[in-house]
């Protein structure tokens, strides 16, 4: 449950971030202030995700060994790989 605030809580800063880019934009800020403040947001996600990934990992892994389907568990996790770093 600890884990689950944590991340609960990055996802509401990374949401006042966008929040504040729109009003940067809607203001006209300087470009590059903007960008930077975009690459800070696009930095949280990739951070959330990895340990949303690490998270299943440790969730998943043993119930698929346990289960014998260790192989259908690796083909997901290759797919879920595949798409999260596009």
């Amino acid at each position: 449950m600890e884990k689950k605030e944590a991340l609960l809580n990055r996802l509401n800063r990374i949401e006042g971030q966008i929040k504040g880019v729109t009003r940067m934009v809607k203001e006209d800020k300087y470009c590059s202030e903007v960008l930077i403040q975009i690459a800070a947001i696009r930095s949280a996600l990739h951070s959330v995700g990895v340990q949303m990934i690490k998270d299943h990992l440790s969730h998943c892994l043993d119930s698929a060994i346990e289960e014998n389907r260790k192989d259908e568990f690796v083909e997901e996790l290759g797919d879920l790989f595949a798409k999260y770093i596009k």
